[in-house]
């Protein structure tokens, strides 16, 4: 078995040597419960820091690495600082003759989650993973690892930031550039627009609304036309996979040939309110697609409008079934909808476009590094 990683810094050469987890760290439990965290046991699962002064059990005076024992989040980890304290849900590791860097990265890409037992609730024991075998560098080739991987962390989380942080804006603006209930008036307007906007429901500002077959098509290996359903709307597209099925041209219904380019898609059965742009992209709806094709009113305006928290809020509130949750077709026919001048319309809706594009931006650079420090950590450990 290969003992050297394919990617190693200058001036390392040595063979890695192979270690069970338990020599290179010592395990900690901790007997802290949600009552020592909140009377009414509210807590954050991650918010360890809150602990201090409350509690000095699980108490760790060294930098250390957490894990989740049992329960949701089985394996997952976290490296904490020290002076911190750490629930009894989780257990501790603490590096020894180690590098604490390059031992995070050796437990997270081992999924140690994986390897869980227990059907009702999951759950992992050091005594079981801690016999784990892994190959290990000199301490010195650790901490240059380690303090590479440091940085990536680092640059992701620095970019996850970002993206909430424009994501959050974008949900602010949302609320502010569109007319709360029984408002005429938007929060914050582009300079030049000072009338009042119109109210109307949304059957009125649209040609056609309707939703896909309510069925189970023929399918076609050499289809012309892929059959989409809610879970195929992904950030405002559609999104196509290796699964998704195929049909024939003739399969499709007066329904699936009347989309046009202007057609708004949207997720009506179980997942709810999810929201895709028609580009005459060859499909079939399946019925927890509804189509919505706007007349006299701006289609990213519309798109935008409908993400809104009033209109979703009023989707949620009129949900019919229940173990899977439906929005009919009567409910978004009856949506009140606002709209305004055309040129106003236009402006709000290329505003949204393109914060959507930067939002875009950020989330492929951070996929691009995620992908980046995958592959690093395939390459640089064994």
């Amino acid at each position: 078995m290969r003992n050297k990683p394919r990617i190693r810094f200058k001036g390392f050469t040595e063979d890695w040597e192979q270690y069970k987890l338990e020599d290179i760290c010592l395990y900690q439990s901790s007997s802290v419960t949600i009552n020592d965290v909140d009377e009414n046991g509210r807590y954050d699962l991650y918010d360890v820091n809150s602990l201090i002064g409350k509690t000095n059990k699980g108490f760790m005076e060294k930098e250390y690495i957490t894990i989740i024992k049992d329960g949701a989040g089985v394996g997952r980890t976290r490296m904490l600082p020290k002076n911190s304290m750490f629930l009894g849900t989780m257990g501790a590791l603490i590096p020894k003759n180690s590098n604490l860097e390059f031992l995070y990265q050796l437990v997270t890409s081992a999924n140690l989650g994986k390897i869980c037992s227990g059907s009702t609730i999951p759950h992992i024991y050091f005594k079981d993973y801690g016999k784990l075998k892994f190959y290990i560098p000199s301490i010195i080739e650790q901490e240059v690892i380690g303090k590479i991987f440091y940085n990536i962390d680092n640059l992701i989380t620095l970019h996850q930031r970002k993206l909430e942080k424009l994501k959050l804006a974008k949900k602010a603006l949302l609320q502010k550039l569109f007319p709360k209930n029984g408002s005429q008036f938007p929060e914050i307007r582009f300079k030049g627009f000072p009338d009042a906007w119109e109210q109307r429901k949304l059957d009125i500002a649209t040609t056609f609304i309707g939703d896909g077959l309510h069925g189970t098509p023929k399918y076609d290996e050499n289809g012309t036309h892929y059959f989409i359903n809610g879970n195929n709307l992904v950030d405002s597209k559609i999104f196509i996979t290796e699964e998704t099925k195929r049909v024939s041209a003739e399969a499709l219904s007066n329904d699936d040939r009347r989309l046009n380019s202007t057609a708004i898609l949207m997720s009506i059965n179980g997942t709810i309110g999810v929201l895709a742009r028609y580009n005459n992209e060859n499909i079939m709806l399946g019925k927890s697609v509804a189509y919505i094709m706007p007349k006299n009113i701006n289609r990213d305006f519309l798109f935008y409008q409908l993400q809104g928290n009033v209109i979703q809020s009023y989707f949620y509130k009129n949900l019919t079934g229940t173990t899977i949750k439906n929005l009919g077709l009567g409910t978004i026919k009856n949506t009140i909808v606002m709209s305004t001048l055309p040129e106003e319309e236009s402006e709000i809706g290329q505003f949204f476009y393109k914060l959507d594009q930067y939002i875009t931006l950020h989330q492929r650079k951070l996929d691009k590094l995620k992908d980046v420090k995958k592959g690093l950590l395939q390459k640089m450990f064994v």
